[in-house]
């Protein structure tokens, strides 16, 4: 799949930049004159995921990896989900039985931690205790995000650029098989509307649990099935297979000879089975590159990942940070000292040459913000999340531990050691959030009179109200050249 995109970033190499103010010398105006003379460094960083291809503008990023996956439910789970998209490179994934309420525009929120840090754009109902449906999206690729629409508890479509094309990710949840013949009528009558919306040009992505077995064989629909399938086919099988013959649609992951286990999709006990299905355009499957399910420890549901071929994109590269002085710090009366005595012990005085004269000053001036404020530092690509600890990580572990062994042996004693395994870690979970929620607070409230605490509480109210918008990118246009224009 070739995507071009216009290139976004700056410049390579050191860069060093000086906007000289003339002064008189150390004094009152020091602070004035160094904020506006500050020579800042651009200090590029080598991007581990992007190669060169020949062209120094175009580069190769890792594969694009797309998935859907039946959670069972998102509360109390978000930095595990996270932590297992992460490791399998998903960008995008269609998440089923989320069991959170809402349908408004709001309705979405961070996961994960920082260096696997997810956006979830869900749709639930009232009372938030069935079905809902997700769609989480990696934070690198959030501004990406042009539009969301919520249909119900069933059905969720998103909108993403990808360099130059509309990508339309659907989440689906098909009612189970006990569920009345007109609510199953009713879901697929708005999954078409949803499909006959979407325009030639843009490229189609369905991720759902649809609680049917479209069988082993790919008898009678050999356009939609590929052959590699699991089981008998059922009715709710043979519904989803005549609505993709309607729309043109290919089942992906039935498409490639892979073992059984990498087919199942579903775990009860014994009993395995393939409800979770990817399906995208007929035209569209030659993008695709693999499709294969990955078991989750706790998780009934597989992971279901789609591999597409590699993209091409023009400039892609992460933004380099540009370590900045600290001027800010001089606002305190003891760095304001600190600094003015650093000058009057430094400064040379004036010479016969003006230009030299001005070299040296400017030199003695950014000598002592060296020594007095500092540099900003970039953030650290590795964080954890804020209430995380050592004795945290190590209940997690124990109680994944305990999983495994159930997982292995089914007998009572390790049902009940997970059972008591978990709860543990539930309990330790809840005390640590707790308590840095209480420091948190009260550093807030200590601080409230302070200058310091006021900024703190503004910029936790700042970025609250940015996580819960829907569209943080720019605005995006459709034209008859290209097929979406910044």
């Amino acid at each position: 799949m070739d995507i071009s995109k216009e290139n976004q970033g700056g410049s390579g190499g050191d860069h060093w930049k000086m906007v000289p103010r003339l002064g008189l010398g150390p004094g009152a105006q020091v602070k004035s004159q160094l904020q506006k003379g500050v020579i800042e460094g651009y200090l590029p960083r080598p991007n581990d995921e992007l190669k060169a291809t020949g062209n120094k503008n175009e580069y190769k990023c890792n594969k694009f990896k797309a998935g859907s996956w039946n959670v069972g439910t998102l509360s109390g789970k978000g930095l595990e989900i996270a932590e297992e998209l992460n490791k399998k490179c998903v960008t995008v994934g269609c998440l089923q039985e989320t069991r959170w309420k809402g349908t408004a525009a709001n309705c979405c929120r961070f996961i994960g931690q920082s260096d696997c840090k997810y956006k979830v754009f869900w749709s639930g109902n009232r009372e938030g205790k069935h079905s809902g449906v997700a769609i989480v999206v990696a934070d690198k690729w959030v501004d990406k995000v042009i539009g969301v629409q919520r249909i119900d508890d069933r059905l969720i479509v998103m909108d993403m650029v990808v360099g130059k094309v509309i990508c339309k990710f659907v989440s689906a949840y098909a009612p189970q098989m006990g569920c009345p013949d007109e609510q199953k009528e009713e879901f697929y009558g708005k999954l078409s509307l949803v499909l006959s919306a979407v325009k030639d040009d843009e490229f189609l992505f369905v991720g759902g649990d649809f609680n049917g077995h479209v069988g082993k064989h790919s008898d009678g629909f050999v356009k939609v099935h590929g052959g590699y399938g699991v089981g008998v086919r059922n009715t709710e099988g043979l519904r989803l297979l005549e609505t993709c013959v309607q729309h043109d649609l290919s089942i992906v992951n039935t498409w490639f000879l892979k073992k059984r286990k990498y087919r199942h999709t579903y775990r009860s006990g014994r009993n395995k089975s393939q409800v979770d299905f990817i399906l995208v355009r007929s035209c569209d499957k030659k993008f695709v590159e693999d499709s294969r399910a990955f078991d989750c420890v706790e998780y009934q549901h597989s992971l279901l990942v789609t591999t597409f071929k590699e993209i091409k994109l023009n400039g892609y590269h992460r933004k380099n940070f540009i370590p900045k002085r600290r001027i800010w710090l001089l606002n305190k009366r003891e760095n304001a000292v600190k600094f003015e005595n650093y000058i009057a012990g430094s400064w040379e005085g004036c010479v016969d040459n003006v230009e030299d004269t001005w070299e040296r000053y400017t030199r003695c001036v950014l000598d002592a913000s060296d020594k007095v404020c500092g540099f900003t530092k970039a953030n650290s690509r590795r964080k954890v999340t804020w209430w995380w600890n050592e004795e945290i990580r190590k209940v997690i572990d124990d109680k994944k531990k305990k999983f495994k062994e159930w997982e292995k042996e089914s007998t009572n004693e390790n049902k009940e050691a997970y059972k008591a395994a978990k709860k543990v870690a539930k309990k330790a979970v809840r005390e640590a959030m707790e308590d840095e929620s209480r420091k948190v607070v009260e550093e807030i409230e200590d601080g409230i009179n302070a200058a310091n605490g006021k900024n703190k509480l503004f910029r936790m109210a700042r970025q609250h109200a940015k996580e819960k918008k829907d569209i943080v990118g720019g605005q995006w246009l459709e034209s008859g050249i290209d097929r979406a224009d910044r």
